[in-house]
């Protein structure tokens, strides 16, 4: 989070929900912003380049499609299909889009993360994954890596 001025950006309006990312901080001023990129997909990356280590780890999770406002607009119990402290490979069913908001729900862990698409795939299995990237909390691996 950071301090860019009194008011959102103008395209903040139009679409509250996006994303920004900090471009720079001018001396002694405010933060600049820009648009997050609607793809910054980590699954074609090697491992090295990852920020993360992916576990393969199946756990049992709710997937939550959610509006701007946090309301659900669909839901569906599934699988991990990997799992590291900032996102997840999952299969999944629901139409989600990439750049749309998720909410990744583990009772096993007592966790709800809001999350956002960052890719979508079918893998040789014909089964579509969703590749989440964590945005408010980090998933918590402490005693499963």
């Amino acid at each position: 989070m950071a301090f860019i001025g009194k008011r959102p950006p103008s395209s903040y309006y139009d679409d509250p929900a996006k994303l920004f990312e900090i471009s720079h901080q001018e001396d002694g001023k405010l933060w600049n912003i820009v648009e997050a990129p609607k793809q910054p997909d980590e699954s074609l990356l090697s491992k090295e380049s990852r920020r993360h280590s992916r576990f393969s780890i199946p756990t049992n999770v709710i997937i939550e499609k959610i509006d701007a406002d946090g309301n659900v607009l669909a839901s569906e119990p599934t699988v991990t299909e990997n799992l590291s402290l900032s996102g997840t490979a999952v299969f999944s069913t629901l139409d989600a889009a990439i750049g749309e908001f998720v909410r990744v729900k583990s009772e096993q862990y007592n966790v709800s993360i809001i999350s956002i698409v960052r890719g979508r795939r079918v893998g040789q299995d014909k089964i579509t994954r969703l590749h989440v990237e964590f945005v408010d909390r980090f998933f918590p691996l402490e005693g499963i890596e």
